[in-house]
């Protein structure tokens, strides 16, 4: 985690001053310090979020914050580390992560900068590769495929109209997840009676209810609703939403009345 700048007002007394500089300073000291466990072979990040690599030698090496990534992960040996570096605010008004730091064991960095969004990037071959899809409002996703030792693009591909063509390491995590599912007579026969299970019980749910009535089953979804309005997840399955509105006068206890609430339906939300 980044060391932030830390204010301490003039104002303090002088041995307040000078006790909480001291804390101030052991923080810092404690946020750049090496994991207890510097020989290994392994990488690693600490309670800070320093993130570390091995050297040739067996030792490790810090190379990077997590603070400074929006998605990081190490190879399944944890010899190799990749970090998608922040958001950055562009000209055209959107947030957009475009730059992919690698780092190999001792320490050797390669930056991967890309023209469009990157939306989804994975290890491939045992981190020889790096596998990366961009995105832009203006054009399709396209799939791109990058040495991780010297950062040269291997192979690049537009998203075709059937991505069922695409080739194994150009597939989203989604895809490739999708494609596991199982099929068959009996499973579908399964997935019907689970729908039919949450059909029964969200049909449960009335007005006049509480709120409390909802979190038997439900969760609170996070982010903007419409004014007077929750969106809840089901709790066995966040993907499944209900929205609700409660009486005016709420005070988001579970004792709130429920006034109106919607027929279940399926969108990306809750924990996903």
């Amino acid at each position: 985690m980044e060391l932030k700048n830390i204010r301490i007002r003039t104002r303090a007394r002088p041995q307040n001053f000078a006790i909480l500089l001291t804390l101030c300073l052991l923080s810092a000291c404690a946020a750049g310090a090496a994991p207890a466990q510097t020989n290994s072979n392994e990488g690693t990040i600490d309670e800070y979020g320093n993130v570390y690599v091995p050297s040739e030698d067996g030792q490790l090496i810090k190379v990077t914050e997590t603070f400074n990534c929006s998605g990081v992960a190490f190879t399944p040996d944890r010899q190799i580390f990749g970090c998608r570096v922040k958001e950055l605010l562009r000209l055209n008004g959107r947030w957009e992560s475009m730059i992919l730091e690698i780092y190999r064991r001792g320490g050797k960095r390669t930056t991967i900068e890309l023209e469009s969004n990157i939306s989804e990037w994975r290890f491939w071959k045992s981190g020889e590769q790096v596998a990366v899809i961009i995105s832009s409002p203006d054009r399709p996703p396209a799939h791109l495929l990058y040495d991780v030792a010297t950062g040269n693009l291997v192979e690049k591909i537009v998203e075709p109209e059937d991505d069922r063509t695409l080739p194994e390491w150009a597939k989203s995590r989604l895809q490739i997840e999708s494609e596991a599912v199982p099929v068959g007579p009996s499973v579908n026969q399964q997935r019907k009676h689970w729908i039919e299970k949450i059909l029964y019980q969200t049909g449960k749910i009335r007005e006049g209810m509480q709120r409390k009535d909802i979190l038997k089953l439900f969760g609170t979804e996070a982010g903007p609703h419409a004014p007077g309005e929750t969106t809840f997840f089901l709790i066995e399955c966040p993907y499944v939403l209900i929205d609700v509105r409660f009486e005016s006068g709420s005070t988001e206890s579970g004792d709130d009345v429920i006034a109106s609430v919607s027929k279940p339906y399926l969108a990306w939300g809750g924990e996903d």
